[in-house]
């Protein structure tokens, strides 16, 4: 009996490497029409334009003599098609190194495959290195190409995918869209296991910021007994910290972890805004402000914060020093982010009017394209207060109700049918 599982596990392998070998057909296809090359140029003198289609068409076996000649003629290296054992490798170590968030040991297998052109396992090992990276546009477009190539990807493939996919997505903050292609995992025929833990935790993140808050409970539940058993820290100390944020987003409080040895698992970016968010919900923010430092993504927030924290209080060289730091960041800003100084300005003035045009015209934009509910739940208020108080009233019902409206889409909620406020003249 035992023989019997070693033949069946050796045909399904050897069953494995000769799909993704007839899946270069689909491969072909794409780099003769990239080169605006028409079947009948590509065959002649090598096949009959009949093969060529169905070859394309992942529909005969490779024919190793012809694929020579069409690379060939494609000016293209055959040498650049990995063999099926060394893509299956790669993809798999590729997964292993996604699950446990290793970025080090994810840059050792893909540089073995950095002059491969013709693999679809390894296309899809990229997305999940640039999702690792944190390469928002890479992994995106990767991810976008290969929906191309969906019938060329077994059950494995196609799970893995569908992770890395959802997780570009995330990472550029399209939650919504990457919970969607989560939740096709209960309409798979044959399910990966592996991938359980990993999915609970995305899906846990999704919920998060979409101000799910049961689902992204339940999501992180999942999750940590999955990471436990597979002794996965990395990702744990990951919940922890998303935790640490959703409880901020939920009550705008903090509670300070008991163990924070987790800390020391997150990279730099992680830590810093572990501290800002901590601050964010704790009656003594600088305690934890002061731990981010100058070369921080976070630090003209953090900047800000301590600047908002002090604005009624009597320190006021270092409020004067922080804030004129604030006005050099905006000098600087190249990248068209957040004037944190004007905003500031702002509320020193207690400028209602231009605050609300402030927040209507520079942080609802970014609240829309980050899809945090959070942030549009909190600015909702903030607007129709400013709103209530210049007695603007239409104003404020019309983009209220906007906002509301958004926050409904992107929790997948239907709401009854009502009549739409016109927007104010």
């Amino acid at each position: 009996m035992i023989q019997k599982l070693l033949l069946e596990i050796e045909r399904r392998d050897a069953a494995k490497k000769d799909f993704y070998l007839g899946s270069l057909g689909s491969i072909v296809k794409k780099h003769r029409l990239s080169r605006n090359m028409t079947q009948e140029t590509l065959a002649k003198g090598i096949c009959s334009n009949t093969y060529l289609s169905k070859f394309e068409n992942n529909a005969v076996p490779i024919n190793h003599e012809f694929i020579d000649l069409i690379m060939e003629r494609m000016d293209l290296e055959y040498d650049n098609m990995t063999l099926p054992i060394e893509m299956l490798d790669i993809f798999e170590k590729a997964l292993h190194c996604y699950i446990h968030d290793d970025l080090a040991q994810f840059e050792v297998v893909l540089h073995s495959a950095k002059d491969i052109d013709f693999a679809i396992l390894v296309d899809i090992a990229r997305v999940g290195y640039h999702v690792t990276c944190g390469n928002k546009k890479e992994a995106l477009e990767i991810s976008d190409n290969l929906y191309h190539f969906l019938s060329s990807m077994d059950s494995k493939a196609l799970s893995v995918f569908m992770v890395f996919s959802s997780a570009a997505k995330m990472i550029n903050h399209k939650y919504n869209e990457a919970l969607k292609i989560l939740d096709l995992f209960n309409d798979l025929d044959s399910p990966n296991s592996d991938l359980s833990g990993i999915i609970s935790f995305q899906k846990f993140i999704c919920y998060g910021n979409l101000g799910l808050i049961n689902q992204c409970r339940n999501s992180a539940e999942e999750a940590k007994n999955d990471f436990i058993k597979t002794k996965n820290y990395r990702r744990l100390a990951q919940i922890d910290l998303y935790s640490t944020i959703f409880s901020f987003y939920e009550n705008e409080s903090t509670i300070p972890l008991s163990n924070r040895s987790f800390l020391n698992l997150l990279n730099q970016n992680e830590k810093d805004k572990y501290h800002l968010f901590m601050a964010l919900g704790s009656d003594n923010p600088f305690e934890y402000l002061q731990q981010i430092s100058k070369d921080s993504i976070y630090y003209a927030e953090a900047l800000f914060l301590s600047c908002w924290a002090q604005i009624n209080t009597s320190k006021q060289p270092i409020y004067e020093q922080q804030k004129d730091e604030l006005y050099q960041i905006s000098l600087n800003n190249s990248q068209g982010l957040i004037n944190y100084h004007h905003w500031l300005v702002l509320i020193e003035l207690k400028a209602s009017f231009d605050l609300r045009n402030f927040l209507l015209t520079n942080i609802l934009p970014l609240a829309y394209q980050f899809e945090s509910v959070y942030l549009l739940k909190k600015l909702s208020r903030e607007i129709s207060k400013f709103s209530f108080t210049t007695k603007r009233y239409k104003d404020a019902i019309f983009e209220i109700y906007s906002i509301e409206n958004e926050i409904l889409r992107l929790q997948n909620i239907k709401k009854p049918i009502e009549m739409i406020p016109s927007q104010p003249e």
